[in-house]
């Protein structure tokens, strides 16, 4: 059974570092987990950032 990891809106803004997390936990190496909050601060933050509108966003 893999352990459970809190993944931040850090871990998984960019692109490259989210696919690297969220394939090495597709394979059973650890359970990826993160709150509300941290979905909407990512929303927020490709949004201002990245450029995208609020519906891709979400």
């Amino acid at each position: 059974m893999a352990f459970p990891v809190f993944l931040d809106t850090c871990a998984i803004y960019g692109a490259t570092m989210a696919d690297t997390l969220l394939r090495i936990a597709e394979q059973g190496a650890f359970s990826p987990h993160w709150s509300a909050d941290v979905l909407e601060e990512l929303g927020r933050n490709l949004v201002e950032h990245a450029g995208l509108d609020q519906k891709a966003a979400t």
